[in-house]
């Protein structure tokens, strides 16, 4: 599939773990992950986080990857994730 981006709804109980830097890796197999095509970070908010792509990807599989959580916690959590194809 073709991917534009993806939607991330952050916890909306409580705001401990909510993520705050991030990185996407996509692969066509599961096992070859090249590096990251997006890195960026999340406000605070527990609204609805709307990501595009500068371009879309073809892949099988997209990894998120929490790199930091507001709070400075050593975990992050989420509600929901929703792939965004083109």
């Amino acid at each position: 599939k073709e991917i534009k981006g993806f939607n991330f709804l952050p916890r909306q109980s409580g705001d401990n773990g909510k993520v705050k830097e991030y990185s996407i890796h996509v692969s066509t197999d599961g096992k070859n992950w090249g590096d990251p095509i997006h890195k960026a970070s999340f406000d605070r908010s527990g609204s609805l986080k709307k990501i595009t792509f500068k371009t879309p990807v073809k892949a099988r599989y997209i990894r998120f990857t929490a790199e930091s959580s507001h709070g400075n916690q050593d975990f992050a959590s989420g509600a929901e994730i929703t792939i965004l194809e083109k």
